[in-house]
């Protein structure tokens, strides 16, 4: 985590956005040359935490080293965000490994605007898992891991067990080859997936922040590409699967 003191932090950030870290020292250092693509992971007035997904990384190893005080150059926020339904409803929050730190915010969020919420995370190992007391007491917490040291084993989608025609609202920060499970999953108990109905966090490159590097392009379901720093990072589940 990287916490940060943002007193004119403005547009307002919304869960699911992300910025531009430069990795440098100084303004006369470029190396590395290109800025981090960090998401928050608490969003609070003039104050921001971001999430640290890979620390072997050789920019954000450096971003740990930096001593508080440390003044960092930030672009942001950048792309779209999770957007909550207007009155209160049923959210289903799905995320895989690394896409806690960027959904933490939206079920903040969605507890704060009365909804409620149930959240499903499936780790790769229990040392990585989220404990209980971390997890509001209003929310359905429920944990898969794959070496079946903590919570459930399996991965997230063997935790939906009971959840079928639960949710009004689905939010997930899933790996690109989960997409479709996650689609088939819902076709499995809903007729139509109207838009809007899931939005998925897009995780994957981010480098320049306003599409014109192409480093961010994925295919979308009807195979046109999009540029998932303008477009996204979030987008709904039936343009992408």
């Amino acid at each position: 985590m990287l916490h940060l003191r943002c007193p004119s932090l403005e547009p307002p950030c919304s869960a699911g956005q992300f910025f531009l870290v430069r990795c440098t020292p100084s303004p006369d250092i470029w190396d590395p040359y290109p800025r981090r693509a960090l998401f928050p992971a608490l969003i609070e007035p003039e104050r921001l935490t971001l999430w640290l997904a890979d620390a072997n990384d050789r920019g954000l190893a450096w971003l740990v080293t930096q001593p508080e005080g440390t003044r960092l150059d930030l672009l942001g926020p950048g792309g779209r965000g999770f957007e909550l339904p207007p009155s209160r409803a049923r959210v289903l929050i799905l995320a895989q490994d690394e896409g806690l730190g960027p959904v933490w915010p939206l079920l903040r969020r969605a507890l704060t605007e009365g909804h409620q919420v149930t959240l499903a995370l499936g780790v790769r190992r229990g040392d990585l898992a989220v404990s209980p007391e971390w997890v509001p007491v209003a929310v359905e917490y429920r944990l898969a891991t794959k070496d079946g040291r903590a919570g459930r084993e399996g991965d997230v989608f063997d935790l939906l067990s009971g959840l079928e025609e639960w949710p009004d609202r689905i939010y997930a920060a899933l790996p690109r080859a989960q997409w479709s499970r996650l689609r088939a999953w819902i076709e499995s108990w809903r007729p139509m997936i109207e838009p809007g109905f899931a939005q998925v966090l897009v995780l994957g490159d981010i480098l320049c922040g306003i599409g014109a590097c192409l480093t961010c392009i994925i295919e979308r379901r009807d195979g046109r590409l999009t540029r998932t720093c303008v477009h996204g990072p979030v987008m709904d589940l039936t343009t992408l699967a």
